[in-house]
């Protein structure tokens, strides 16, 4: 049985050329297992969660994405707001 290769954060930051804070960013959207509590975590990456890392990132024509990145809410007067509608939509 072949056993699974794992990374830890400055490695994929350097394997991807992404900074760390960015990998650990994603790392917490992407729900990558991790050992450790609060600031002290550790993630553990595997090549299958590199693959869906460079998915959540990079568009299909190849630019960067804000894909999984998620929404800045604006609490504004009582009423939330998302920052990304316009003042048409609301």
């Amino acid at each position: 049985m072949e056993e699974k290769k794992i990374m830890s954060t400055a490695e994929v930051a350097e394997l991807t050329g992404y900074k760390p804070v960015t990998v650990r960013k994603y790392a917490l959207i992407l729900r990558i297992p991790y050992s450790g509590i609060g600031r002290r975590k550790i993630y553990k990456w595997s090549e299958d969660d590199i693959i869906r890392f460079r998915q959540a990132i990079i568009s299909p024509d190849g630019r960067r994405d804000r894909r999984g990145k998620p929404r800045k809410v604006i609490k504004n007067k009582g009423v939330i707001t998302d920052s990304l509608c316009t003042e048409a939509d609301r």
